[in-house]
């Protein structure tokens, strides 16, 4: 971790210390999609453990709309996390100093000065694929307490939702695989190389092959009847008990 990372980190700490003892109240406004929702909610359960005084809302885009509706909020101090890009100086001129953000988008060279901004581009950490929002949140969440190491595991949900797997066979890198370790290492996250099919626990075999889009497969893709009818000529059992078996109940062999 570079050391203007940490200084940030421990700016955030120091604002969320003194929102505390001045029993102020915090407001955090997220994404609504699976990064903003995870983020958001790191934050919140961080402040929450914290005895921090706080609201969660969602919002589908950051505006000037939004930065105005701020003036007539209740919360004393604003955490915004998976959004706010290009809003620094709405925000100084709406909150004064009262409001941080946590993001991992691409960001311009005026708003890297900004130290209310904790944007992972100003640390040389590629938000692209490194860490996302729920990456960023997760160093906060440590920075206020390392006992919310715990919150790694929701932090890698965040960065699948955001297609940052783009290692050698779907790995993680940067910080992403950093958070990864650490969920496995407490035993919260399995890693494993398995198969690349959606609904792995829930959808019955053909519905997880025929409903996969990444990789496309010609003929397979979208198309339900021949996937049922190329699974039954392979062998393999689609059924246990009356009941369609789901992709984790595959052995290898039949993986292969």
């Amino acid at each position: 971790m570079t050391k203007a990372f940490e200084e940030s980190l421990s700016f955030f700490k120091d604002k969320i210390s003194d929102c505390i003892k001045s029993k102020k109240s915090i407001s955090i406004t997220t994404h609504i999609d699976c990064d903003g929702l995870t983020s958001g909610s790191i934050i919140a359960k961080a402040l929450i453990r914290e005895g921090a005084r706080c609201t969660l809302r969602t919002s589908k885009e950051f505006s000037k709309n939004v930065v105005e509706s701020f003036k007539t909020d209740s919360r004393d101090f604003h955490i915004v996390t998976d959004l706010g890009v290009g809003f620094g100086k709405d925000l100084n001129q709406t909150l004064g100093d009262n409001w941080v953000i946590l993001d991992h988008h691409q960001i311009s060279e005026e708003e890297k000065d900004n130290q209310n901004i904790i944007n992972s581009w100003k640390y040389g950490i590629d938000g692209g694929s490194e860490i996302c929002a729920g990456g960023m949140a997760y160093f906060a969440a440590m920075a206020l307490d390392e006992k919310n190491s715990d919150l790694s595991e929701i932090a890698v949900v965040s960065a699948l939702g955001d297609r940052q797997d783009q290692g050698e066979r779907k790995s993680f890198t940067g910080k992403n695989f950093e958070i990864a370790n650490t969920a496995k290492e407490l035993g919260l996250v399995e890693i494993d190389l398995d198969l690349l099919l959606v609904g792995r626990e829930t959808r019955p075999l053909a519905e997880a092959l025929a409903f996969t889009s990444q990789p496309f497969i010609e003929g397979l893709t979208w198309n339900k009847e021949t996937c049922l009818s190329i699974l039954k000529s392979s062998g393999i059992e689609l059924k246990e008990e009356g009941r369609w078996r789901v992709p984790a109940e595959l052995n290898e062999e039949e993986k292969n």
